[in-house]
C-alpha cells in the first residue's frame, strides 16, 4: 500500500499519531497501483511545494467504519482545512503526474485520533472542539 502524506506538527500537542504514523493530510492513496520508488519525485515536488506551510483545523467530526480487514469497528475524529487550496494544486499536479492510477482523495483532513467506540471518539471530539480553531505547520513529507 502507498501514499503520499504531508506530517503535520502543532504546538499544543493535541493531535495523536494513528496506526497511519503522525498527524498527517494524505494527499493521494494509490493503495498497491504504484510502488513506494514510483512516488519518491512527486514526494520531492510535495516537499518543495509545502514545507513549513501552516494549514488551519477549522471543524471535527467522526468517521465510522468496519475494518474489512479484520471486522473490528473504528472511529476515527477527523479535522478539516479551512482552506484547501494546496491540498488541490498537489492533487492536480498527482494526477496530471499519474493519470492511470485513480488514487483515493477524500475530503482533506487530519485525522486527530483514532477510536475503538463511538463514546470514546465522541469525548474526545467535545475535547478539541475546544482546541479549535488550530494551526498545524506541514514539517515533512512521507511515502507509506
Amino acid at each position: 500500500m502507498s501514499g503520499i502524506y504531508l506530517i503535520v506538527w502543532e504546538d499544543r500537542c493535541v493531535l495523536e499519531s494513528t496506526v497511519g504514523g503522525h498527524p498527517h493530510v494524505t494527499v493521494a492513496y494509490t493503495g498497491s497501483k504504484l510502488d513506494r520508488a514510483a512516488l519518491v519525485g512527486f514526494a520531492q515536488h510535495a516537499l518543495e511545494k509545502t514545507a513549513m506551510s501552516t494549514l488551519r483545523l477549522t471543524r471535527a467530526w467522526i468517521n465510522s467504519f468496519v475494518k474489512e480487514s479484520t471486522g473490528a469497528e473504528r472511529h476515527d475524529v477527523l479535522l478539516a482545512l479551512e482552506e484547501d487550496d494546496l491540498i488541490d494544486e498537489l492533487r492536480g499536479a498527482f494526477v496530471e503526474g499519474f493519470p492511470d492510477v485513480g488514487a483515493a482523495m477524500r475530503l482533506p483532513h487530519v485525522t486527530a485520533r483514532a477510536c475503538a467506540t463511538r463514546q470514546e471518539a465522541e469525548a474526545y471530539m467535545s475535547h478539541i472542539l475546544d482546541e479549535l480553531p488550530m494551526t498545524v505547520t506541514v514539517t515533512g513529507v512521507t511515502i507509506d
